[in-house]
């Protein structure tokens, strides 16, 4: 006997879970590959966003950076300013260049810087700089510093300090010598009304009326003031800055190379036995010095006693005499100041 070919339905129900479990090994092989795939592309993009991000924080740390830089170089620029004028709260800021991070390249992005000063007690001044990226970037720096501004005449002397200046009395001379006090407009209207003082000194003139004597000098209507104008030294009196800073100011410059006509030019000397063979002719002054819009301030040691001007030079500025207790000054040499005089003594 043969045997009996089984049922094809027999045949499908096995062939059938065959078929099944294939398909289901394809289908997890695939979800497999797609889950792989989709980390591999997701890896990919938070790489290139991570990349991406990289770059932006290196670029703004370099501009960041280069803000900083530049706020430095605006205050580095405030600084030297100051050195070279006077500065009040009613006064503008000066107004800062646009500093360029490399200027060797073309394409340098510029930044710019913005000052703020503002005046404290004591003589305090507030510096600060503050840097705004390029293109409107939202990129900024600053940073400030303290400083104290030393002014070299006394508060409230610069615009009051008389032509003459004297820790004792005035005796006349021989020659005839102009001296202009200044000119006081009262009402404003560009006409002068009267005429400061012509001299001050430490003597109380109304009880020395002799102490004080015009003979020779012409005063163009100024008069010497009454009673004692100031105690003490004519150097506390006329100045707000120490002889010792005037010394290390003058020494600065120097040594820096200034002179009359330099750029800039030299503003303090201060003259005394280690260098008036080098400021003095014969003794005397003789060098024109000094401008309406950089005045001098020359100091002569009392070592020199009063040496005199000559060659008719015109100085611009200030003149001090540490002689005491009588200077008594050889010959004016046809000079012509613009500015005051202060005696140590008589």
């Amino acid at each position: 006997m043969y045997p009996r070919h089984p049922d094809p339905t027999t045949r499908m129900a096995f062939a059938a879970p065959l078929r099944t479990a294939t398909c289901q090994r394809g289908a997890m092989t695939l979800f497999m590959v797609l889950v792989i795939l989709t980390l591999m592309a997701g890896w990919a993009i938070l790489s290139l966003r991570f990349n991406g991000l990289q770059a932006w924080v290196a670029a703004s740390e370099t501009r960041a950076e280069e803000a900083r830089q530049a706020a430095d170089a605006g205050l580095e620029y405030a600084l030297a300013w100051l050195g070279v004028h006077r500065w009040q709260a009613a006064d503008g800021v000066p107004q800062v260049p646009a500093v360029d991070a490399d200027p060797a390249r073309q394409d340098s992005p510029s930044y710019r810087v913005e000052l703020a000063l503002e005046r404290r007690a004591g003589g305090f001044i507030h510096v600060h700089s503050l840097a705004s990226g390029p293109d409107g970037s939202q990129i900024r720096a600053g940073t400030s510093r303290w400083l104290v501004q030393s002014e070299l005449f006394s508060e409230g002397m610069s615009s009051e300090l008389p032509p003459l200046v004297v820790d004792g009395c005035l005796y006349g001379g021989s020659d005839i010598s102009d001296l202009y006090p200044q000119a006081i407009d009262q009402d404003g209207d560009g006409i002068t009304d009267s005429w400061g003082d012509a001299l001050h000194s430490s003597r109380d003139l109304l009880l020395e009326p002799g102490c004080v004597d015009l003979g020779g000098i012409d005063a163009h209507g100024g008069q010497p003031v009454h009673p004692a104008a100031f105690t003490g030294e004519a150097w506390d009196y006329a100045f707000g800055i120490g002889k010792a800073d005037i010394r290390a100011l003058s020494d600065a410059q120097q040594a820096a190379g200034l002179d009359a006509e330099s750029t800039p030019p030299r503003t303090f000397y201060w003259v005394d036995a280690d260098n008036a063979g080098e400021l003095l002719e014969a003794g005397a002054w003789s060098v024109s010095v000094g401008s309406p819009a950089q005045p001098v301030m020359i100091a002569f040691a009392a070592e020199l006693g009063c040496p005199g001007l000559q060659g008719a030079p015109e100085i611009h500025g200030v003149l001090y005499f540490a002689a005491e207790p009588v200077c008594e000054l050889p010959d004016w040499g046809g000079a012509t100041v613009y500015g005051s005089l202060v005696f140590e003594g008589s």
